[in-house]
C-alpha cells in the first residue's frame, strides 16, 4: 500500500546560456555532470488496487522537489534596481537552490462492476514558495472521469477538469514596477485559469476519437503581448480532436 520513490538528475542537460536549450543539445546526449542537481521524492499510499476489492480505489501522493541549480530574479537585477528600470543592467539578480511540494488525490467515487461503469476524481496541488526566483507561486488542478455516460456505451469516457495557475507576488511586483515607470495601464499578471471538457468515443476496438474543448482564462497570466503592450491577451477557446489506433 506503500511506495516511496526517489530519483536524482543533471539540472540543467544543455548548459547555462539565453538561447533555446534544444538547440544548445540538439541531440540530448552531452551528459554534462556540472549544472546542479534535481532531485525529487515521492511516498505514495494507494488502498483497494486488487480486482476483486470490496471497496473503490483511491492513491494519495505527496512528494517534494529540490534544484542545487542557479535561478533569475523575476525583479532585480544584479545591483538590486527593478529589471524595468532604464538604468537596469538587465542581468538578473541570481539565486542559487529552489525547491517545492505537490500533492496529488486520485479516487473512484462510484463503479458499476456489471455494466464496467465507474466515476472517478482527482486533486493536485504544486507550491513553490520562493516568489524571487519562480514565475508561477502556486497551481492546482482537479477533476473526475466518467466512464460509461451513456449506458450503451460504457467504454466510452467524458472528462471535465478546472485548472489554475497563481503569478509570484515579485514577479507581480516587477509588473507594477514597469506600469510605474512607463506610465499608462500596463497589465499586472495575476493568473492563468482553465476550464476543459473531453469526451472518448471508443468508435471501434481499435479506433478511438477524443474532441476536447478549453477555454483558458488570462492566457500567460494576463500577460501582455509585445506588440501591444498595454493590452492583454484575450481569453482563448481551444477545439482539438485526437485520434488513436
Amino acid at each position: 500500500e506503500i511506495t516511496l520513490a526517489a530519483a536524482i538528475m543533471n539540472g540543467d542537460p544543455a548548459g547555462s546560456g539565453l538561447s533555446n536549450p534544444q538547440q544548445r543539445d540538439d541531440d540530448g546526449t552531452a551528459f554534462r555532470f556540472n549544472d546542479g542537481a534535481f532531485v525529487i521524492a515521492e511516498a505514495r499510499y494507494a488502498v483497494n488496487q486488487a480486482r476483486d476489492a470490496t471497496a473503490e480505489p483511491a492513491s494519495y501522493k505527496l512528494g517534494f522537489w529540490y534544484h542545487s541549480g542557479a535561478f533569475a530574479d523575476e525583479r532585480y537585477d544584479k545591483s538590486g534596481q527593478s529589471l524595468a528600470s532604464p538604468t537596469s543592467s538587465g542581468i538578473a539578480r541570481k539565486h542559487w537552490n529552489n525547491f517545492g511540494v505537490y500533492a496529488v488525490a486520485d479516487r473512484q467515487l462510484w463503479r458499476d462492476r456489471d455494466a464496467d461503469r465507474s466515476l472517478g476524481v482527482f486533486l493536485r496541488l504544486g507550491l513553490a514558495p520562493l516568489a524571487d526566483r519562480n514565475l508561477v507561486a502556486f497551481y492546482a488542478d482537479a477533476g473526475f472521469n466518467l466512464r460509461g455516460a451513456i449506458a450503451s456505451r460504457a467504454d466510452d469516457i467524458l472528462g471535465i477538469a478546472l485548472a489554475v495557475a497563481q503569478i509570484g507576488r515579485t514577479a507581480r511586483a516587477f509588473d507594477r514596477d514597469r506600469r510605474q515607470i512607463a506610465g499608462g495601464a500596463l497589465p499586472i499578471r495575476d493568473n492563468e485559469s482553465m476550464i476543459e471538457v473531453t469526451y472518448r468515443i471508443q468508435a471501434t476496438p481499435w479506433w478511438a476519437l477524443q474532441p476536447d474543448l478549453q477555454f483558458i482564462r488570462h492566457p500567460g497570466g494576463d500577460v501582455a503581448p509585445s506588440t501591444q503592450p498595454t493590452r492583454a491577451i484575450p481569453n482563448a477557446l481551444v477545439l482539438g480532436l485526437r485520434s488513436a489506433v
